[in-house]
């Protein structure tokens, strides 16, 4: 006879040689604002909190590398707090392995444009892979007035949770802006609970590629205002290749959820 004899989960950061290591949230701000381009996060017991070490956001200045070396049982360290990109950023943002918590709802986007700031920014790369999201007021990523010229744009193998969508789009780019994105995608990720559009873009947008796929996707876009435009509210025109496939969908039926919103375009491409 045969049976199930449990499993054994096993995952390996990439190279971290050279890292800065830090510990506390203190020393990760200090890493940041000394332009650290590669830092490991390796404390699992106390998260790196720096709304309570008296700091509003991290101010992210320059690219870099976030690593987190979680704990035999899977832990991973935490983030307790926002992160802005400054006026006129140019280069690039990696997290992996890390929980980046908004405390309840008391921080709205995980990743943002400085709100308030009106410089363009050029991101290169932005990804974000095999992190925890979760708890924030608004979303994951908002651009709150700059002109972005992204290059790619990812979550992969994400956990994303609990964001009530309350004031904000969960991936969010507006009309008034016109950014410009190559590639965005939404790939292997887990993703429940709340939210207003999971992705938005407005029709001003300039976008190449968007590939949403292999994701598990439960009670999603409940949240009930005029707002709420489905869990794809893609107004742009995706000039490249546009891919929705391989997506499982669990209890979607809140009287607000749906796929598509009413004015979005539905030109992708199904499996």
């Amino acid at each position: 006879m045969s049976a199930n004899r449990g499993e054994v989960a096993v995952y390996t950061l990439p190279s971290v040689e050279g890292a800065t290591e830090v510990a506390t949230a203190a020393e990760l701000k200090a890493a940041i604002d000394a332009g650290a381009a590669k830092v490991m996060l390796t404390n699992t017991t106390e998260p790196y909190d720096f709304i309570a070490a008296g700091v509003s956001s991290l101010e992210i200045k320059s690219s870099i590398e976030l690593y987190g070396l979680g704990a035999a049982d899977g832990t991973q360290p935490k983030v307790i707090g926002e992160m802005n990109f400054v006026d006129d950023f140019d280069g690039s943002f990696y997290a992996e392995g890390i929980d980046f918590d908004g405390n309840n709802s008391a921080n709205g986007f995980v990743l943002q444009a400085k709100n308030g700031g009106k410089g363009a920014l050029n991101l290169t790369s932005v990804k974000f892979n095999n992190c925890t999201l979760q708890g924030y007021s608004k979303g994951l990523f908002y651009e709150w007035g700059h002109v972005l010229t992204i290059g790619e744009i990812a979550w992969e193998n994400c956990y994303i949770s609990k964001i009530e969508g309350n004031g904000g789009d969960c991936i969010d780019f507006r009309r008034d802006n016109a950014s410009t994105i190559g590639t965005l995608t939404v790939k292997n990720n887990t993703i429940v609970d709340g939210m207003r559009p999971f992705v938005r873009l407005d029709e001003n947008v300039t976008i190449t590629n968007l590939f949403f796929e292999n994701n598990t996707i439960q009670n999603l876009v409940n949240f009930d205002n005029s707002n709420n435009n489905g869990i794809l509210g893609v107004q742009a025109t995706v000039s490249g290749e546009y891919t929705f496939k391989n997506n499982l969908f669990l209890n979607e039926t809140a009287t607000p959820s749906e796929l598509i919103g009413s004015d979005t375009k539905t030109t992708f491409m199904l499996p």
